[in-house]
């Protein structure tokens, strides 16, 4: 399945079972992963249909994720017939990734996949929406009361003028 019918098919969230570097049928006792998606999936270098899921810091490619029922999933999680489950981070007192957080993973499952001059593209495009939500995430602490009486300003600036420059060079990166 190509990442445009898999988008189309199955919205970030859906439940599947994953194996990083190898399926079960070619590699027995590969890992597997009880896990969702956490990305939209894409093409990976003009030639590799991937997808980002929890608990793995890379892309794995869509051939190498089955989607799997919600009755199969939670039999996974319940039998611990998951190599790894990712299946639920609350229960086990580990709050969701921020968005910061979901950003900087993708930037950085490229590095460790080791990104060919295919990947700058997306590289790029990861890269950007990375910083722009490191900044957006600066200017929300700025704006925030609280967050200004923890923190002392530097750079001497006021806080309406290091939002100001949060804010411009957020919109530079975003453009």
């Amino acid at each position: 399945m190509n990442a445009k019918t898999f988008n189309r098919l199955h919205p970030v969230g859906t439940r599947v079972f994953a194996y990083p570097g190898a399926r079960p049928e070619d590699v027995p006792d590969t890992r597997r992963l009880v896990t969702r998606t956490r990305s939209k999936a894409e093409v990976l270098g003009g030639h590799t249909d991937v997808v980002w899921v929890y608990g793995y810091s890379s892309c794995i490619a869509l051939d190498h994720v089955d989607v799997v029922s919600e009755a199969e999933w939670e039999a996974a999680v319940a039998t611990g017939g998951a190599t790894e489950s990712f299946a639920s981070l609350d229960d086990r007192g580990v709050p969701e990734p921020s968005e910061t957080e979901e950003k900087r993973a993708r930037l950085f499952g490229f590095i460790e996949a080791g990104a060919s001059e295919g990947d700058f593209p997306s590289f790029a495009a990861a890269l950007d929406e990375y910083v722009g939500a490191v900044l957006a995430e600066a200017i929300s602490r700025v704006e925030d009361p609280e967050e200004r009486a923890k923190t002392p300003i530097g750079l001497g600036l006021g806080w309406e003028s290091a939002r100001e420059v949060l804010r411009r060079m957020r919109a530079e990166v975003m453009s």
